[in-house]
């Protein structure tokens, strides 16, 4: 699966900051394919 991200996602792929936990679990569930719908809401 493509996923695109702006910076700000980038940065919380590699800082923890706020939204850092969620970022990186979107990120780990692209890279299987499977991304529950309610993973991408805010």
């Amino acid at each position: 699966m493509t996923l695109y991200l702006d910076s700000s996602a980038l940065v919380k792929r590699y800082i923890a900051e706020p939204g850092s936990t969620e970022t990186r679990a979107i990120i780990a569930a692209a890279r299987t394919g499977l991304i529950p719908f309610p993973a991408l809401l805010p």
